[in-house]
């Protein structure tokens, strides 16, 4: 074999024996709860926002106690956490800039893991 095909393979293995730890982990977490219970999930996601005079900017959601990830992307969607109203800012010749504001044009879900 290949120095490349040896890289490859060695890739491979330790992705699977990731993805089994992973899986046997999320498997005895499951086992330990109660019959009925039904497990709560944390999720982080990021709205893109724009205004009049600015796009682009970002803002950070999260959010516990959702009951799965199609929950938590929903609530976190509509969650917009863009600033209202412009941020103003001075400038040294005296005059203010203002920038950010507006509402979110975009939302990416970034985590949602069993808490």
């Amino acid at each position: 074999m290949t120095m490349r095909m040896n890289i490859l393979f060695w890739a491979i293995k330790v992705s699977l024996f990731l993805f089994v730890l992973i899986a046997s982990a999320e498997l005895s977490k499951a086992a330990q709860q109660t019959p009925g219970e039904t497990p709560s999930f944390y999720a982080t996601g990021t709205h893109q926002c724009q205004s009049q005079s600015d796009i682009g900017h970002t803002c950070e959601v999260s959010g516990i106690d959702f009951n799965d990830c199609d929950e938590a992307l929903f609530k976190l969607k509509v969650d917009d956490c863009c600033p209202s109203t412009l941020k103003c800012s001075p400038k040294p010749d005296g005059t203010k800039e203002c920038r950010y504001g507006g509402t979110s044009i975009g939302f990416t879900m970034g985590l949602c893991v069993p808490h």
